[in-house]
């Protein structure tokens, strides 16, 4: 299997993203522009107590913020889909460096403010004028102790320059890691990448599933002291700006930063681990449909259910209008513009990175970034990115730019739920137990993925840092020992020596407690997904309530004005009994299928 080349490939299915920028020239022309415009930043140095001024520069920052974030995203965009280009590169590293000088250049802010103290606060907070920003005033209030002075802020913004270690691990694992070639059954060879790793795992050839399971392995295990150096000197400049903030642990102030105690963490953790038995009762299941001893690693992907479909994006864009019905009109004309307007890049090509997301700059279209490999799950795919896309126009149809992007901690919420209604009426609407196998299996590996493994990755993740924070030991052994006695746990099939390096292939680390987010959204959004599907007109309202609002609330106070406390055990219950219902359909739809097949 040879990926195409770019150029190889229809326009119908690459992206048009002319309405960020046209061209290089272009890209080059506004950027020096923004590069003049931002030198204006640190004329407000010494000015901010005058709360006209202060307003003044907020806005004028608004302003200069969507612009570099647009031409941030259209170098972005370019570069992913061909990380091997150098003019794609340099545009890349050229908007990277203003927004590394724009934050240098407001580095005095912080300290500034905090010399104005708790009363100039306090009367900011009361301006109407401030009303959309009293948030995160507030949280400066809260948070004066933590403050940086001038000097630490410049210092720390000028560490963009020479520790960018997530583009560097980007590159060397979208680009220049090489894995050998792995053989199906019929000694016919497969060209293995990261990119084409998800298709070739999920193939009905049992050797080739296995070949490339092993190889990746050993690919992990070829690559490791440098992908972990990279993780370590992340997690440790992570550490350094923890320490000179003052806060309690990378968790802590994550966790502060949203205002969640650190118990919601806790409960995610716990649940997840009473519930673990579920996924055995799954595997148990998966075993019998296939008439195997028990489920390798590299059969957790395959599906039992078999169809005789193609779903390429063409046959699936027909198929995918029924569901958004579900989730209301807007999503239903964003759709339609999504594939009119061509939103999307939809297949593999040589060079182009694995990273599956959907992104954009506000008042902008969302740009969706596939691997599209004409299965089934690729349509919960679509439905999960197209969550994140919609989730933008609405709320930015109601808020200023400023809060316009949900609380990272809750920002999978709507695609998790978009992905789930999806799951529902593809399920409601399957013709064979076949297709109806395809679509649990999808689901429970979601949730599984979300939840349980979000829930393992997040405690390897606290436990590196932990060790980071109080000088312990971590090096690429220790570190990769945890993560796979935490991965038996959590799993529910065999769990191999030499798999200890996988998890060095998730570049998700680099976000600070990013699968944990997961899980949490994943939490709620079974709770959104199942009201939206069974019709209930207040459920949908919270829904987008919770959608519209924005970063204007914190996000758990927002969560239970719409419907949803994290901190009662209910939500967890709804949660977890949606799985634990999903895996005893496919268990009873296996003996079907074998009490059929017999």
């Amino acid at each position: 299997m040879e990926l195409k080349e770019r150029h190889d490939i229809e326009d119908k299915y690459k992206f048009d993203i002319s309405d960020y920028c046209k061209s290089e020239e272009e890209f080059y022309a506004r950027l020096e522009k923004l590069k003049q415009e931002s030198k204006k930043l640190a004329d407000y140095k010494g000015k901010l107590g005058n709360i006209d001024t202060l307003l003044e520069f907020e806005e004028f920052s608004d302003k200069i913020s969507v612009e570099a974030n647009t031409l941030g995203y259209y170098a972005m965009f370019l570069i992913d889909v061909d990380s091997s280009n150098n003019v794609y590169q340099k545009m890349y590293a050229n908007a990277n460096q203003v927004f590394t000088d724009m934050s240098s250049l407001t580095s005095f802010v912080g300290e500034e403010l905090q010399k104005l103290g708790e009363e100039y606060l306090k009367k900011i907070i009361a301006d109407s004028r401030f009303a959309s920003r009293k948030l995160s005033y507030e949280k400066i209030l809260e948070e004066l102790p933590h403050i940086l002075n001038e000097r630490e802020s410049y210092m720390v913004s000028q560490m963009g320059n020479f520790a960018d270690f997530q583009q560097m691990f980007s590159v060397l694992l979208d680009n220049e890691m090489k894995f050998e070639n792995v053989a199906d059954s019929k000694g016919n060879m497969h060209e293995l990448s990261v990119s084409t790793y998800g298709k070739l795992i999920r193939d009905e050839d049992r050797t080739l599933r296995e070949n490339t399971y092993k190889t990746f392995a050993k690919g992990m295990a070829d690559y490791k002291l440098t992908l972990f150096s990279l993780v370590y000197n992340d997690l440790k400049a992570d550490d350094f700006l923890n320490k000179l903030q003052k806060y309690d642990g990378v968790l802590e102030k994550q966790l502060n930063d949203y205002n969640v105690p650190k118990s919601v963490f806790e409960k995610i953790i716990q649940k997840a681990r009473e519930n673990v038995k579920v996924r055995k009762l799954y595997a148990d299941a998966q075993a019998k449909g296939f008439g195997f001893d028990k489920i390798e690693p590299w059969d957790a992907l395959l599906m039992l259910g078999k169809s005789d479909e193609t779903v390429t994006f063409d046959y699936a864009v027909d198929k995918m209008r029924g569901a958004f019905k579900y989730l209301g009109k807007t999503y239903e004309d964003a759709y339609e513009r999504a594939i009119k307007e061509r939103w999307c890049d939809v297949y593999p090509n040589k060079n182009k990175r694995s990273l599956i997301y959907c992104g954009g700059a506000y008042n902008k279209h969302p740009v969706f970034h596939f691997n599209w490999h004409d299965n089934a799950t690729d349509m919960l795919t679509f439905a999960h990115e197209f969550g994140h896309g919609t989730q933008f126009l609405i709320t930015e149809a109601v808020q200023p730019a400023h809060i316009a992007e949900l609380p990272f901690i809750v920002v999978e919420v709507p695609s998790l739920t978009s992905e789930t209604v999806m799951f529902k009426y593809l399920y409601q609407n399957a013709k064979s137990i076949d297709e109806k196998l395809i679509y649990l299996q999808s689901m429970i590996e979601t949730f599984s993925a979300n939840v349980f493994s979000g829930c393992y990755q997040a405690e390897h993740e606290y436990n590196m840092r932990k060790a980071i924070q109080y000088g312990e030991i971590l090096d690429v052994e220790n570190a990769s020992q945890n993560a796979l006695e935490l991965r038996a746990y959590y799993n529910a099939m065999p769990t191999y020596d030499y798999t200890k390096y996988n998890w060095l292939s998730d570049g998700h680390i680099f976000v600070a407690y990013y699968n944990y987010m997961y899980s949490l959204s994943m939490i709620v959004s079974t709770h959104f997904a199942k009201g939206c599907f069974e019709n209930n007109e207040q459920v949908r309202q919270n829904f987008y309530k919770f959608m519209q609002t924005g970063y204007s609330k914190h996000p758990l106070d927002n969560l239970k004005d719409c419907g949803v406390d994290l901190l009662d055990d209910k939500i967890y219950e709804e949660a977890f009994g949606f799985f634990e219902d999903l895996v005893n359909e496919f268990a009873d739809l296996v003996d079907q299928k074998c009490k059929a097949n017999n």
